[in-house]
């Protein structure tokens, strides 16, 4: 009944049929094509929220809330079923609890039909009433508006769609791509890079500029989630594209620090991709490099790559073992508590000596002694822990169990 009602106002505007799927369903309505422009809205001021305002006010989906919508796979959704899907709210970007629906052509996405909720789910009968509204919007929409051109398709989207994996034909993608990018790069990197406070317009701008003047990458694609920056990279000299892309990066850093402020507090990348189906999992790296970076407190702030972390990235794991287990190796015991009845240093050169790769002469410079006196500690060290330092699974031992002493803030080192 209600389809064949929604059949009778086809000629109606965008702007009535809106409103009558609103008096049905018992919620605003806003009708967008497939970039988030609205096309529609309809009335029923008593029950609205923050995003629906701003959407009509701006005649688009703000870009935070296209974004958070991509990241809490509320899109990805609706692009993978015909039903509707059920939203709840999300208080930081203004939305409240709704209900959505793809209009699709076919199975390729053309628009959306969204249903503001208030304090009253929709019920199963409106679900499926929604559902017809999307049938009957679709061919308003083929006879309204021409087909849209793939070319005019906003950038910033297509890159979330293949950050979160929606995009799952690497042929298609390649197409696409060659229409935005004629001469497209073989090798890139997702790169993330994150600050102290949300995006705003000037520090975007202050991006954008230090990109385009870079003579070492070029941006392919790029988009933001509140505070972070998501960028699609490649090297201009394509011989060793990681350690371009790595001086680029650092360089970034100091850049903004110089010219700027301190807001920009790390900066990680995903392994380099050769394929467009490598993206999300490119996306997924960068995203464990950043978190690593939280975590370990000694992992370098120059280390981008997720395989230069090396066995910090184990970290997290290692120092919950070493917790729940709230065990310290007995040589390095024995160490300590020789260095508090003698006031000596020996813990703290074995560290320094192990993380120099055991090399005399440098870790000598670094303790500012003489190597000789180095070798004598360390004779002294084998005697009083019974250690041998021929051994490499020893001094692994050792200095993992040291790098975990040290993560810890613990006063024996």
């Amino acid at each position: 009944m209600f389809e064949k009602q929604l059949w009778q106002h086809t000629a109606d505007s965008l702007n009535e049929f809106a409103d009558f799927i609103s008096e049905a369903l018992g919620g605003p309505v806003t009708i967008e094509d497939s970039t988030h422009r609205l096309l529609a809205y309809s009335g029923h001021p008593q029950v609205t929220d923050g995003a629906r305002t701003a959407t009509i006010m701006g005649r688009r989906v703000p870009e935070e809330v296209i974004h958070r919508l991509w990241n809490e796979g509320v899109i990805p959704s609706l692009h993978q079923q015909n039903e509707p899907v059920s939203i709840s709210a999300i208080d930081e970007i203004g939305l409240g609890t709704r209900m959505a629906v793809a209009v699709k052509e076919q199975q390729t996405v053309i628009g959306y039909i969204w249903v503001v909720e208030g304090e009253t789910p929709l019920s199963e009968e409106a679900k499926q009433d929604l559902h017809s509204a999307a049938i009957v919007c679709g061919e308003r929409f083929r006879r309204q508006f021409h087909p849209r051109n793939p070319v005019q398709q906003d950038h910033q989207e297509y890159f979330w769609r293949l950050l979160t994996g929606d995009e799952t034909d690497e042929q298609a993608v390649e197409r696409q791509m060659l229409r935005f990018f004629p001469g497209r790069p073989q090798q890139y990197s997702v790169v993330i890079m994150e600050f102290s406070e949300q995006l705003e317009h000037n520090t975007w701008e202050r991006l954008t500029y230090l990109l385009t003047i870079s003579q070492r990458v070029k941006v392919m694609l790029k988009t933001y989630d509140q505070h972070r920056a998501i960028l699609m990279l490649y090297g201009l000299e394509s011989r060793n594209i990681e350690a371009t892309i790595s001086a680029f990066l650092r360089q970034m850093h100091e850049l903004w620090h110089e010219r700027y402020d301190d807001t920009l507090t790390a900066i990680a990348a995903s392994e380099i991709c050769h394929q467009y189906m490598e993206v999300a999992g490119g996306y997924r790296q960068a995203l464990t490099m950043l978190d690593l970076k939280k975590q370990v407190r000694q992992l370098p702030s120059h280390y981008y790559f997720l395989h230069e972390a090396g066995y910090y990235r184990f970290f997290p794991v290692l120092i919950q073992r070493w917790e729940e287990e709230t065990f310290i190796h007995p040589s390095l015991k024995s160490l300590s508590d020789y260095d508090a009845e003698n006031e000596t240093e020996l813990l703290s050169t074995l560290y320094i000596y192990l993380s120099e790769d055991c090399n005399v002469n440098a870790s000598a410079k670094l303790l500012h002694v003489h190597p000789n006196t180095l070798t004598y500690r360390l004779k002294r060290m084998q005697a009083i822990a019974g250690i041998s330092l021929s051994s490499a699974h020893e001094k692994w031992t050792l200095l993992l169990e040291l790098e975990l002493l040290k993560e810890k803030h613990t006063n024996l080192l």
